[in-house]
């Protein structure tokens, strides 16, 4: 991510170990996706392989000593693409959500809302993000500038917390959590034909919704972050490949956050909860993705934690 900016709430600033627990959570997810982008750019063809494909095409003209030297080329290349397709495992972090639950018994609440702490937007080359009064604005336009697959993205990481104080009693000893946000505006997509000089054509997006609640433990040597809940939803919104024509997708306005239950809350600790709203990009051949005709506006709210039945 390049291009990340932090607002905060004054009235309630997030905690510094709770901001660093949120930040070993996602380098954590950070690994992860870098780990997928990778195995994704490896397994596609490269520029090189790509022209050569077009010069194997060409192969029944060349003269002898050219088609030999072109199938050589061809054999060093597929030994490169097999080597870079190897991935080498990586261990799973440590869980620490076999803890006991501490006793709970919290005093009737008045507030049973979580109260925002900070907002933290981020966005790749080419695409623009600013905090406004009304909320938070996304625009831009990447036009493809090669035949190899790029990855983009622009989003928010939003942070609240609701004390222990003020979370409310549960008699099934289960709680839900289900924010909302709104997204207003309108995104444009384009994709070229398919040649054998230019190759594939791709312009892909997805919105991803996270919501992923933690408390912090004591451990042996500090607090630890724990989540207690978490949600994901990806919904593909571009999968253009090859049309040459150009497609749009306006967004819904009220978008609810995949709600979590948790069933189980460590008494005597605040209950942390991250949102993340992301637009994922992927681009290839001749392509582009546009925030177009004006911006995307981002609006994201404050919810209450609720008993469960």
């Amino acid at each position: 991510m390049t291009g990340q900016h932090t607002r905060t709430n004054p009235h309630n600033p997030l905690p510094p170990e709770v901001a660093q627990g949120f930040e070993h959570i996602a380098a954590e997810e950070a690994a992860a996706t870098a780990r997928r982008i990778e195995i994704a750019k490896r397994a596609r063809p490269t520029q090189e392989e790509r022209d050569l494909d077009l010069e194997m095409a060409l192969l029944g003209r060349m003269p002898a000593a050219d088609a030999s030297d072109l199938r050589e080329r061809a054999s060093v290349l597929k030994a490169q693409q097999l080597e870079r397709l190897q991935v080498e495992d990586t261990p799973y972090p440590a869980s620490y959500a076999d803890r006991t639950p501490m006793e709970f018994e919290p005093p009737a609440p008045t507030d049973t809302q979580f109260w925002a702490a900070d907002w933290n937007w981020f966005a790749s080359p080419a695409f623009s993000v600013r905090g406004l009064a009304d909320g938070i604005h996304f625009s831009g336009k990447k036009t493809s500038d090669s035949g190899s697959l790029q990855f983009y993205n622009y989003g928010v990481k939003s942070r609240y917390g609701i004390s222990h104080d003020r979370i409310p009693p549960s008699a099934t000893g289960r709680w839900r959590s289900a924010p909302q946000v709104e997204l207003f505006g309108r995104l444009l997509t384009y994709t070229g034909a398919y040649d054998i000089f230019s190759g594939d054509c791709w312009s892909k997006c997805w919105i991803v919704r996270r919501q992923t609640l933690t408390q912090h433990l004591f451990g042996p040597s500090g607090p630890v972050p724990t989540v207690i809940g978490e949600a994901v939803d990806v919904q593909n919104i571009f999968h253009e490949e090859n049309r040459h024509a150009d497609r749009e997708f306006r967004l819904p306005g009220t978008q609810p956050m995949p709600s979590v239950v948790v069933n189980r809350i460590f008494g005597g600790l605040t209950v942390w909860a991250e949102l993340e709203v992301r637009f994922d990009i992927q681009l290839e051949g001749t392509a582009f993705h546009w925030i177009y005709p004006s911006d995307v506006l981002l609006r994201m709210f404050q919810w209450p934690l609720l008993p469960n039945a």
